[in-house]
């Protein structure tokens, strides 16, 4: 059979502005996401045989949305069961937070105290510039040397000595850190 199609709920028929969910004479809503007038991964997913996805904004009601569309294979019948996900929220709110994390970073990048943020992994995910001033570090040698134990033993490594930072002069402080290296081992 052809892949035309068969059924759509109300709420597909409402996004392509159907009357009903009689699929016959339905516009394909990823035609504008996906090759072949929307039907590019049904024909993949018939030939493969192996469900086929993509995501793509669409206009529905006048706004724009993330649209995730797959489509499946059946076993046993060859039919195809296709479905679209409005993905929108989540992109928007990965864009807010991303946002949001930006702003927060630019903030401690202007702060003259030296931070460094480590994960739960152990590995740098943030650094601002009073950081890499203050322990005479490279930013690029911390991008590829972002583990707590690397930083923490990089100044003898480098022949280079914490007492020697230029607003350090507390050698109980850096030996506290070190003996506490091996609490996230």
């Amino acid at each position: 059979g052809g892949l035309g199609l068969d059924y759509v709920n109300r709420a597909y028929a409402a996004a392509v502005d159907a009357n009903g969910a009689n699929g016959t004479s339905v516009a394909e809503i990823g035609a504008g996401i996906v090759g072949e007038e929307g039907r590019g991964l049904a024909v993949r997913a018939r030939e493969t045989g192996r469900p086929q996805s993509a995501s793509g904004h669409v206009v529905i009601d006048g706004a724009r949305r993330l649209l995730a569309i797959a489509e499946v294979p059946v076993q046993g019948n060859g039919a195809i069961v296709g479905y679209a996900l409005d993905r929108t929220e989540t992109e928007e709110s990965t864009a807010a937070l991303s946002r949001y994390v930006t702003a927060h970073e630019d903030v401690l990048h202007h702060l003259g105290t030296a931070i460094a943020i480590y994960g739960a992994d152990q590995r740098l995910q943030f650094f601002n510039h009073a950081f890499v001033q203050l322990w005479g570090l490279e930013e690029a040698w911390l991008r590829v040397n972002d583990a707590f134990r690397a930083w923490v033993d990089a100044p003898e490594n480098a022949g280079r000595r914490f007492q020697d930072a230029p607003q350090y002069n507390d050698r109980i402080a850096i030996d506290a850190l070190r003996e506490r290296r091996t609490w996230w081992e």
